[in-house]
């Protein structure tokens, strides 16, 4: 058999070690150690939210746990959601303690800006056995919590869900991992529609941008700046207006790699449709 590792599991927000009770078992069953961590004020923690005050104290359990490994012991981390920004902590204190980290569906923030710059503002509702948390943005506001020389000291494996249903994290992970995806074909062009609106395609564009590629982020109607009003937009056809306008003036020779998120994979689907010779692929994000 394999030899025996060592995994070392951090819930995401609101969560606690209760959550990994499958993975845990299935571990073990296989011959390997696992272990579930609670994070300050979460789970089984003793400690309440208004004792919490840091991402420091929040994260204490963990950074306590590394620091009690022998000097000789390496161990795989794995980091679900939120959690990512706590490995991400772990390994800048503990390299060499560290086999390789798993950022699982997580945030994976990098060293040249401060990890708030990945986390957006919406949260989930609290759940049965989900405790409050705070998101402590003024910590990762900060300079400096990563830093250039110990980034990539540590391998590093994303996990992508494909049927996860919580949509609410990270574009900007998103957006590296479609870019990467999408720069295995041959593009001049990119459309991209999306039930939010063009903004959220920020990264994504100036990555493609710099790339030296073309790029148009829509806004559908009543998205975005767009200026319609919900109540004026009273079919899907009016909804994916801006998109097939757009379509239609395009030369017969152009081809365009046409992208959509969530709900866009609907209007790039009718875009399809309608204009098959003018897409060398669609991706459905």
């Amino acid at each position: 058999m394999e030899k025996e590792k060592h995994f070392v599991l951090v819930h995401g927000t609101c969560h606690g070690a209760w959550c990994w009770y499958k993975l845990l078992s299935l571990l073990k069953l296989a011959g390997h150690r696992a272990t579930a961590l609670d994070l300050g004020a979460s789970g089984i923690n003793p400690k309440q939210l208004n004792e919490v005050s840091s991402v420091s104290d929040y994260i204490q359990p963990l950074m306590d746990f590394m620091a009690s490994l022998p000097q000789e012991e390496q161990v795989i981390l794995v980091g679900h959601s939120y959690a990512g920004f706590c490995i991400s902590l772990a390994m800048e204190s503990f390299p060499r303690n560290i086999l390789v980290a798993v950022f699982l569906t997580a945030y994976m923030p990098h060293h040249k800006s401060p990890p708030v710059t990945l986390i957006r503002e919406d949260l989930e509702l609290a759940k049965m056995l989900m405790r409050p948390t705070r998101m402590y943005m003024d910590d990762f506001s900060k300079e400096g919590l990563l830093t250039k020389s110990k980034f990539g000291s540590v391998s590093r494996v994303f996990v992508v869900c494909e049927d996860d249903e919580v949509r609410w994290f990270s574009h900007a992970v998103l957006s590296v991992f479609s870019f990467s995806m999408l720069m295995s074909f041959i593009k001049t062009f990119f459309d991209m529609p999306t039930g939010h609106g063009a903004w959220c395609w920020n990264r994504l564009v100036q990555l493609l941008k710099s790339a030296g590629h073309r790029v148009t982020a829509l806004d559908l109607s009543g998205s975005g700046v767009d200026p319609k009003r919900l109540n004026q937009i009273t079919s899907f056809s009016e909804y994916v207006k801006p998109l097939m306008e757009l379509m239609a003036p395009l030369a017969e020779y152009e081809k365009v790699v046409l992208v959509g998120h969530s709900y866009g994979g609907m209007a790039i689907s009718l875009a399809t449709e309608l204009f098959p010779r003018r897409r060398s692929q669609s991706q459905f994000m």
